[in-house]
Parts: structure tokens; C-alpha cells; sequence
């Protein structure tokens, strides 16, 4: 197959070239977009846009995996052979089972069954990766690229509005969350990180100062559990890319990043600022015995979650559990650490299948990776992984809408990048790799 990346080819490559995988659609007369298209178009507004769009990302991710049934059916599209893919998938069904088993269990009439409703959405994994499988490795590649820049620049546009005209005091977007917006906002950042390396000329300066926008925008968030992806995240594409570095290449790189991030440190100066002065503050509240603090409540949700993760262990309260008898916590709808609100949800099951969903992808696509695409694809998976074990530290992981369909589709993305797959053809199906 003709080798699928431009990355180290001579000379500046034009902006077209991120672009793409975009030609041809909408153009000429109307027409009705192909599959091909359509998933690239998807990949952009759900991986790109979260932060502009809000929760139809997650309508349209719920979406895709209804269509994918449609088109299973008319065999337009054809489901994964690769037991790689199914390994995967069988973890996500596991993570919507072991909700299902412990509210069955712990049955507490539509409280319970709002919740595993919730998770179905990962039950869709192979039909959506089926559905990708239309497209190209490369041409989706391209299309995670242009939305990770694309969403920075519109992101950060939209939290500037925001600050002008709502008089909100933390970057909320249309995601209408601060630390939810964190979350998106720490994606795109490492995104363009491993689009800077792998691209050259000004597509590389490009996504270098749509990776500043990104993390300006984590930092106006105020969601101090992310901050530290700012220093991770460049160490990712180091350790799986291993780019060789061009030490005047990179002077000059810096040199030119010093004036943006001149403007972000001053922009989002009193902001970290006081971020950090409220952390002194709480613990200082805490020593002299009040608990009403942003600290404070975690440790109270902490304390309480423990106590009933040890009445029932093994499959948990069920979802939906309620938080405990302290009434200071009762706003509360998880318990602000992904491994406490598994163990709560669902007990020992529930966090076996939680940290499945991380070990079996990063399990199968690092035994498989073979080319340059699929190293991206490792890259991006470990990106997505670190971005969300750092929010659902002392936050929440899984369990909203915009949460749960990022996780999804960048996990499918990422496995689509490393295991290819199949679709129909006019001669049986046909490898996608």
C-alpha cells in the first residue's frame, strides 16, 4: 500500500494538505454526503468541537451508532473481523454490564434505570468503528488533526466572548462546565502536540500556536487537576514518537513561542493565581475543622463513599447510589474519584471494568502497531488516557454526556488508526490498513 504519511517530506507542506480529506464534499451540485464524508465531518465536530458545540456531540454520537445498525442492515457497512477491535469492544459492553448487573441487584425503580440507560452508548463501539471503516487511516488522521487545530482557535474564541459578556469567572464554553470544558480543552492541546510533530513548515507553527490556544483556554477553566497535563502532554509524542529533534529548529520554536506565551501568562496570570491561593485557604479551613471548602466537600464525598464501598463491596450500591448521610454532599452525583465511584456504583465488578476500558486498548495497540499512522494512533489514545485519568483523579471521569462520547470516539479513533478494518466491496470485503 503507497505509504500513508507526509510527515518528514521535504519542504513546508501546504495548508491543503490538512484539508485534504475534505475534498469533494458539498462541492459541485447538492448531493447527499457519502459514509466516507460523513465520518470525517463526524470525527471533526465530535473530537474538535465539544467545547463549541456542547452536548451534540453526544447526539450525534448516539446518532452514529443508530446509523451504523441502518447501515449494517442495507450492508453498506460490514462489522470488525479483527479480534483486536473485539477484545476492545468486549471491555466497553463489560463496563455497561456491570452497571446493569448491580442495579439489577440493587434495583431502586427509574433512579437505577436512568443510569445504566446512561451507559449504553459503549455498547456502540463496533458498530461506529464498522462504520469508520469506510474511511481511510490517513484521511482520518488528517481529519483529527484539522480538529484539534480548528477546535482550539474556535474554543478560545468562544471563552473570550464568554469572559466579555457573561461576567463568568471560569471558562465554561457550551459545554457548560468548567471542568468539562478542562477535559476537551487538555485533548485538543496534546492533539496538536502530536500534530506539531508530525507535520512540517506552517502547518507545524500552526498547530504549535493552536496547542497555546488550547492550553489557554485549560487554564481560564480554573480546573486545577488538569494543569499538570500542560508539562505531561509534551512528553507523550516524545516517548512513542521519538521525533528527531532539530535543535535550531526547535531554538527557533521556542523563540517564536515566547510571545504568545507571554500574552497567555498574562492573560490567565490572576486566574492561576487565585486557583492556587483557594488551595492554601481550603487546607487552612480544614485544620481548623471546617469542611466548607472545594476540598473539604471531596474529602467529606471521599470518607462517605468509602464507608459504603465497604458495606458492599463486591457489586457495589448500584448506580445511582446515593451519597451518603452527610447533607453537605447530597448536591453531589458522583464522588469526584473515578476508581471511589466505580467501587460505589458497582463494587470490585464495576472498577474491573472501568480500568478495562484503559488496559485492553493500550494492551492491543501497542503489540500491534506497524507503521507511522499507527504509531499517531497509540499517541492518541495515550493522550485521551492521561486526560481523563488526571480529571476523574479528584473530578469526573465517565458518567456525562460529552465525557463519555469523547472517550468512546477517540478510543475508536485511535484503534481505527492501528488495526484498520474492513468494508464491503464489489468483490467481498475489503482491508482497510
Amino acid at each position: 500500500m503507497k505509504a500513508e504519511s507526509e510527515t518528514h517530506s521535504a519542504g513546508a507542506p501546504r495548508i491543503k494538505s490538512i484539508l485534504g480529506s475534505f475534498q469533494g464534499f458539498g462541492g459541485g451540485a447538492l448531493r447527499r454526503p457519502t459514509l466516507d464524508e460523513m465520518n470525517r465531518v463526524f470525527t471533526v465536530i465530535v473530537l474538535g468541537w465539544a467545547g463549541v458545540v456542547g452536548s451534540v456531540v453526544s447526539i450525534l454520537f448516539i446518532g452514529a451508532i443508530l446509523h451504523a445498525f441502518l447501515r449494517l442492515f442495507q450492508r453498506k457497512i460490514a462489522l470488525p473481523a479483527d479480534r483486536g477491535v473485539w477484545a476492545i469492544a468486549v471491555a466497553f459492553v463489560f463496563y455497561c454490564a456491570a452497571d446493569a448487573i448491580s442495579g439489577t441487584v440493587n434495583y431502586d425503580g427509574w433512579n437505577t434505570l436512568s443510569e445504566v440507560v446512561e451507559t449504553l452508548p459503549f455498547l456502540g463501539f463496533a458498530f461506529v468503528y464498522g462504520r469508520l471503516s469506510l474511511s481511510e487511516r490517513k484521511d482520518v488522521l488528517n481529519s483529527v488533526e484539522f480538529a484539534a487545530i480548528s477546535g482550539s482557535y474556535l474554543t478560545l474564541i468562544l471563552v473570550i466572548f464568554e469572559f466579555a459578556f457573561t461576567g463568568h469567572v471560569r471558562a465554561e464554553g457550551m459545554a457548560g462546565n468548567s471542568g468539562v470544558l478542562a477535559l476537551i480543552a487538555a485533548i485538543l492541546y496534546g492533539f496538536c502536540l502530536l500534530s506539531t510533530v508530525r507535520r512540517q513548515g506552517k502547518l507545524r507553527w500552526l498547530a504549535l500556536t493552536a496547542a497555546v490556544a488550547a492550553g489557554t483556554t485549560l487554564l481560564l477553566t480554573g480546573t486545577r487537576a488538569l494543569w499538570p497535563f500542560l508539562v505531561i502532554a509534551p512528553f507523550i509524542p516524545l516517548a512513542i514518537l521519538r521525533p528527531r529533534i532539530n535543535w535550531p529548529v526547535a531554538r527557533k520554536a521556542a523563540l517564536i513561542a515566547m510571545l504568545p506565551i507571554i500574552a497567555v501568562a498574562y492573560l490567565t496570570f490572576h486566574m492561576v493565581e487565585a486557583r492556587f491561593e483557594a488551595i492554601v485557604n481550603d487546607f487552612e479551613k480544614i485544620e481548623s475543622g471546617d469542611y466548607n471548602s472545594s476540598i473539604g466537600d471531596r474529602l467529606i464525598l471521599w470518607r462517605n463513599g468509602l464507608d459504603l464501598a465497604a458495606e458492599r463491596p463486591i457489586l457495589g450500591q448500584g448506580p445511582g447510589a446515593a451519597q451518603g448521610p452527610d447533607s453537605k454532599t447530597i448536591g453531589y452525583t458522583h464522588f469526584h474519584n473515578f476508581l471511589l465511584n466505580a467501587m460505589v456504583r458497582s463494587g470490585l465488578l464495576g472498577v474491573a471494568a472501568i480500568l478495562g476500558m484503559f488496559i485492553v486498548p493500550l494492551w492491543v495497540l501497542i503489540r500491534r502497531r506497524h507503521d507511522e499512522v499507527s504509531q499517531f494512533g497509540i499517541a492518541i489514545l495515550v493522550t485521551v488516557q492521561t486526560a481523563f485519568l488526571l480529571s476523574g483523579s479528584v473530578g469526573i471521569m465517565l458518567g456525562h454526556d460529552i465525557h463519555d462520547a469523547l472517550f468512546i470516539y477517540a478510543t475508536i479513533t485511535a484503534s481505527f488508526l492501528v488495526l484498520g478494518g474492513r468494508r464491503p466491496g464489489p468483490e467481498g470485503y475489503v482491508s482497510v490498513a
